[in-house]
C-alpha cells in the first residue's frame, strides 16, 4: 500500500531536514509499503520550503505543497487531498515537524494499520505514554483536564488523547469524513476528525508515545484554539442532545 506522511510546516527550518532523515530511516522498517513524504508548507518566511527543495534533488519520494497560511486544519485538508488525489495514498500519517513527535515511532502506527485498524492515535495518556517532565504543573493539569473535558463532553471515555496530532489512518476514513472537517483548525480539527472517524465506525486504537519538548521555534497553539475547541464541544453536545 502507499503510505503518505503528511508534515505541515511553518517556520521549521531548524528541524525539517533532520525530521525527513528520521522518517526515511523509520520507513525502512515497513518495506512492504511504499512511503512518500509530503511537506505542506504555509509559505514559511524562514526558508523551510527551500530546505525541502534541496532535499528533493536528493530524494524522489518527497513532495512539497505550498500555500498561504490558513491554520493547521486547512493545511491538513490541503495535504490530505493532495495525498489521495495525486499520490494515491492508501494510508496517511500526521506528524508535527518540531520533533515533539519521535519519527522513529512511525513503524508502530503502520503495524496497527496492518493488523486491521483504521485509525491509530499516538497517545500521551495511556500506559507507556508520557508528556515532558519539565512541563509546569499548570500546563500538565491543563492538558490532562482538557482531554478529560473532551472525553466527557463527547461521551467517549474509551479514547484518552483527543488532541494528539500524531496519527495514522486509512484514506477511506478521511474521504468519508472530509465534508465535516472543512471549518475547523488546530485542536478542534484533531478532535472533530477523530469524532467523525468514530461516528463512521472506523476501528480506532491508541498506542503510547513519548511527547517531547519543543527545542526550536515557537508553539502555534494559543487562546483562540482553546476558545474554538470549547465552542465546538458545546455545539456538538447540543446537536447530539436535540437530534433524535
Amino acid at each position: 500500500m502507499n503510505v503518505v506522511i503528511v508534515i505541515p510546516t511553518y517556520n521549521e527550518v531548524k528541524t525539517i531536514e533532520r525530521l525527513i532523515d528520521g522518517l526515511k530511516s523509520a520507513s525502512k522498517k515497513f518495506p512492504q509499503h511504499k512511503t512518500h513524504l509530503l511537506v505542506v508548507d504555509d509559505n514559511s518566511p524562514d526558508g523551510t520550503g527551500d530546505v525541502v527543495r534541496k532535499l528533493q534533488s536528493r530524494y524522489d519520494d518527497i513532495s512539497l505543497l505550498t500555500g498561504e497560511k490558513r491554520g493547521l486544519g486547512q493545511a491538513y485538508l490541503r495535504g490530505m487531498d493532495f495525498a489521495i488525489e495525486k499520490l494515491k495514498a492508501d494510508i496517511m500519517l500526521e506528524i508535527d515537524a518540531d520533533f515533539q513527535h519521535d519519527p522513529h515511532a512511525v513503524p508502530g502506527f503502520i503495524e496497527k494499520i496492518d493488523k486491521g485498524y483504521d485509525f491509530v492515535i499516538g497517545s500521551r495518556y495511556i500506559k507507556g505514554g508520557s508528556i515532558p517532565r519539565n512541563w509546569g504543573v499548570n500546563r500538565k493539569i491543563l492538558s490532562r483536564m482538557g482531554n478529560l473535558i473532551i472525553r466527557v463532553s463527547l461521551l467517549t471515555l474509551s479514547v484518552h488523547d483527543w488532541t494528539s496530532g500524531y496519527r495514522a489512518m486509512r484514506s477511506w476514513v478521511y474521504k468519508k469524513t472530509r465534508s465535516n472537517l472543512v471549518s475547523f483548525n488546530g485542536y478542534t480539527f484533531q478532535v472533530a476528525f477523530l469524532y467523525q472517524a468514530l461516528k463512521s465506525k472506523a476501528k480506532v486504537v491508541e498506542i503510547p508515545i513519548h511527547f517531547g519538548e519543543r527545542k526550536y521555534g515557537e508553539s502555534k497553539i494559543g487562546s483562540e484554539y482553546v476558545k474554538n475547541l470549547l465552542m465546538y464541544l458545546a455545539k456538538t453536545r447540543f446537536k447530539e442532545t436535540v437530534t433524535p
